[in-house]
């Protein structure tokens, strides 16, 4: 290539004004790798590795983002990254690199001992848990989802078998919005409530899940579900012979209802 006589100038591009004026919602970075450590309900503590996406908004007058602030922020909060310091490290996000909002994403395994149903040998069972956070115009929210393994009868093997049928994997996404600490344990055993008899033979598998709600009108009947359905007052409660574990999501309820109204 023969080398041009009258050299001509490139245009800075980086130093054009840009006069669309156009927001870009999320610039950041994905599937960053670090160690955390998470609360255990029944350690204390569980350390694991978790991958991170970080994204925060880019103003129109901005031409980019500093990337390297986003690795800096997750090394300051390397002793214990939990629900709890979530907001924390998305008000760094938008403090550090000057942005109006921000969405945060910690993905990561999470081990809890199961027992084997016969033998009762205990293994470690992983359950993909991802912390999720955002701050927009100033409100912080966070939510929790957790991916628990199930194992489910296979409907058309029973259909077709006269004496057995084969189980089938299955997985259940559970994602909650708490407005105080919910224990990774507690979200599980939403799902994975089995008993069994002393053999262990499968009595039955139930999924409960609570709810604190405020009534503002209509009728309370039972479902297809239900014989019967009946509103009680916290003093009645008492007189019913309730599940223990009934009782305490109860009381937490009310107390989480009482904090309201003040």
């Amino acid at each position: 290539m023969n080398r041009p006589t009258t050299p001509e100038l490139i245009e800075d591009v980086q130093n054009i004004v840009d006069k669309r004026h156009l927001d870009i919602d999320q610039v950041g970075i994905k599937s960053i790798k670090h160690p955390i450590v998470v609360k255990d309900k029944s350690s204390g503590a569980q350390h694991t590795i978790a991958n991170f996406d970080m994204y925060v908004q880019l103003p129109h007058n901005f031409k980019g983002t500093h990337m390297s602030r986003f690795v800096e922020i997750l090394n300051e909060n390397n002793k214990e990254i939990s629900v709890e310091s979530f907001e924390s490290i998305l008000r760094a996000m938008l403090d550090r690199l000057e942005s109006k909002s921000c969405n945060l994403y910690m993905n990561f395994p999470y081990f809890i001992n199961k027992s084997a149903p016969v033998s009762k040998v205990k293994s470690l069972l992983d359950y993909e848990v991802t912390f999720i956070g955002e701050i927009n115009d100033g409100v912080y929210k966070n939510s929790t989802k957790v991916v628990v393994p199930v194992t489910s009868l296979c409907p058309c093997s029973k259909s077709i078998s006269e004496y057995g049928a084969h189980n089938q994997r299955s997985h259940v996404t559970v994602t909650i919005q708490a407005s105080e600490f919910v224990w990774i344990e507690e979200i599980i055993d939403v799902v994975d409530s089995i008993n069994r008899d002393p053999n262990g033979r499968l009595q039955y598998h139930y999924t409960l899940i609570d709810a604190c709600v405020i009534v503002t009108g209509g009728t309370l009947k039972a479902g297809s579900d239900a014989m019967d359905a009946k509103w009680f007052s916290r003093y009645e409660i008492t007189e019913l012979k309730l599940w223990s574990e009934t009782s305490r999501i109860i009381d937490g309820a009310i107390a989480i209802y009482q904090r309201m109204r003040t």
